[in-house]
């Protein structure tokens, strides 16, 4: 089954594209099914309802769609024998994931102002290692490829194409005798020769890299991937709402080393709804989608070097800044 509650606690489908578009270079969109808990603290969603995000992020800035908390998880319907998944509340649909490796996508918010229509071809699927965190396992495949549709805001409709990651988490609820995660930064990169990058850099609150959790996957424009199993944080620069800015990555594998400058573009909240506790400030919502450019550095293993440069679509999480207003938080007894 592609949702299980039986044997899985949270499942969701999350997607990251970052398009060839100026008026609209990205989207973030998806959604859990099921609360857990990747923090150090215990206030986690109600698991009854969805954690749910469409965010738009145009040239001007940040349209953010987050109802998280507001539909029940029961209303999630997943076909037993294809991969169609869909959020229907009445008379009108939420949400829709249908085929594979091509998937149709349909997202829109419930006011109607903003609504997606994507084409996903994905070349490509990784099993990422576990993420082993003090309350709960985090597992999760990727897959890379292209992206094409049309997205609406406000009574402005713009083609759009490019690249995208489309993952699929699975969480199983334990107890684990490790050091939370206090930082942790996931970039992708879409290069333009068609070749792909992306991995995380993880701190625990010791600020010490997370053994197992500092690692890259550059896939080439063939979709064949290649395990970086080292990845140092170089540099890491935060704004005003101490919110990643910047930063530099080194990932090492067996034949040659990957280096990459990351650069984030300014990116305002427009607008933030769909929930009382929506974020109205950035420096209320510390996972905003960070839209990015990126120069590559190739060293191989014979000495030779090549450069690309690539666009993408990152997030920053910092355990100090989520949530930052209490009223924000979501916990078992009341779902707000």
């Amino acid at each position: 089954r592609l949702l299980d509650p039986a044997r899985f606690p949270s499942e969701g489908y999350w997607a990251f594209c970052r398009f060839e578009s100026d008026a609209i270079p990205a989207v973030r969109l998806g959604f859990q099914r099921g609360g857990f808990n990747a923090g150090p603290q215990a206030c986690i969603p109600n698991p009854s309802y969805l954690q749910l995000h469409l965010e738009v992020m145009t040239r001007e800035g940040a349209l953010l769609w987050l109802p998280s908390g507001l539909y029940p998880a029961e209303r999630v319907e997943s076909a037993p024998t294809a991969f169609n998944i869909r959020l229907a509340n009445p008379g009108h649909e939420i949400f829709q994931f249908a085929g594979w490796p091509q998937i149709q996508c349909q997202f829109r918010s419930e006011d109607d102002y903003v609504e997606v229509d994507l084409h996903f071809d994905l070349r490509s699927v990784t099993v990422l290692p576990d993420g082993i965190l003090p309350h709960c396992v985090f597992a999760m495949f990727e897959s890379m490829g292209n992206v094409q549709g049309t997205i609406r805001s406000g009574g402005r409709v713009t083609p759009v194409r490019g690249k995208a990651f489309v993952d699929h988490t699975r969480i199983i609820e334990q107890r684990n005798a490790v050091l939370a995660r206090r930082m942790s930064l996931y970039t992708t990169l879409y290069f333009e020769d068609g070749s792909g990058l992306y991995g995380y850099h993880a701190l625990d609150v010791n600020n010490r890299p997370i053994e197992g959790y500092c690692f890259g996957v550059f896939l080439n424009p063939q979709g064949q991937g290649r395990f970086l199993a080292d990845a140092s944080l170089i540099q890491l620069a935060l704004d005003e709402d101490r919110i990643a800015e910047s930063w530099r990555l080194l990932y090492r594998g067996d034949d040659g080393t990957i280096e990459v400058a990351i650069t984030v573009r300014p990116q305002p909240i427009l607008r933030c709804w769909g929930s009382p506790t929506a974020p109205q400030r950035r420096d209320q919502f510390s996972i905003l989608p960070l839209v990015l450019d990126g120069l590559a550095q190739f060293v191989h293993g014979d000495g030779s070097r090549r450069e690309l440069r690539g666009i993408g679509l990152s997030e920053y999480y910092d355990s100090e800044l989520w949530p930052i207003d209490p009223k924000a938080r979501l916990d078992r007894d009341s779902g707000r």
